[in-house]
C-alpha cells in the first residue's frame, strides 16, 4: 500500500509540473527533451510550454546538402519568431555552420528552411523561438551524422 501511494503521489507531480510524453526515440540528443533509460525502455520528459502549441526541428542529407527546418506554433494568436541554426561537430564542441530565420504574427506558425553544402561528420540543427514577445522562448535540436 505504502508503495502504490508513494507511486501515485510520483506520477501527480510529474503531471502537475507539465506535460510528459512516452515514446520510443530514435535521437536521445534532442535538446528540450529529457530521457531518462532504463534496460526495458526509455521515457521521454517533454518540456510543458503554455503559449507554444508545437516546436519542430529537422535535419536530413541529401548528397552534399545538409537540409534543415524548423517551426514554431502559438496557441491562441500569439506572435511568434524562429532562428534555425546548423551547427558541426568538432571535437567536444560545436562550431556555427549557417541559420535561417522566419516570424509570424497571429497565431500563424513561424517556419524557417534552408540547406548547406556539408562535408561528412555529426551536425545539429536547433529550432529556438520567441512567442508572445517574451513569453516563452522554446526551442528543440535534432542532431545526425552524416
Amino acid at each position: 500500500m505504502k508503495k502504490t501511494m508513494s507511486f501515485l503521489v510520483a506520477i501527480l507531480l510529474l503531471v502537475s509540473f507539465g506535460s510528459v510524453s512516452f515514446a520510443s526515440m530514435d535521437n536521445p540528443d534532442d535538446v528540450g527533451d529529457v530521457v531518462c533509460e532504463s534496460d526495458d525502455a526509455r521515457v521521454i520528459i517533454t518540456p510543458f510550454y503554455t503559449y507554444t502549441s508545437n516546436v519542430s526541428a529537422s535535419l536530413t542529407f541529401s548528397g552534399e546538402k545538409a537540409i534543415c527546418s524548423g517551426s514554431i506554433m502559438p496557441t491562441g494568436t500569439y506572435s511568434a519568431s524562429v532562428t534555425v541554426t546548423l551547427y558541426k561537430k568538432n571535437g567536444s564542441s560545436w562550431t556555427y555552420v549557417n541559420s535561417w530565420s522566419d516570424s509570424a504574427t497571429g497565431g500563424n506558425e513561424a517556419y524557417a528552411s534552408g540547406s548547406s553544402t556539408v562535408g561528412s561528420g555529426t551536425y545539429k540543427v536547433t529550432a529556438s523561438g520567441n512567442v508572445g514577445g517574451g513569453k516563452e522562448y522554446p526551442s528543440k535540436s535534432v542532431t545526425k551524422t552524416k
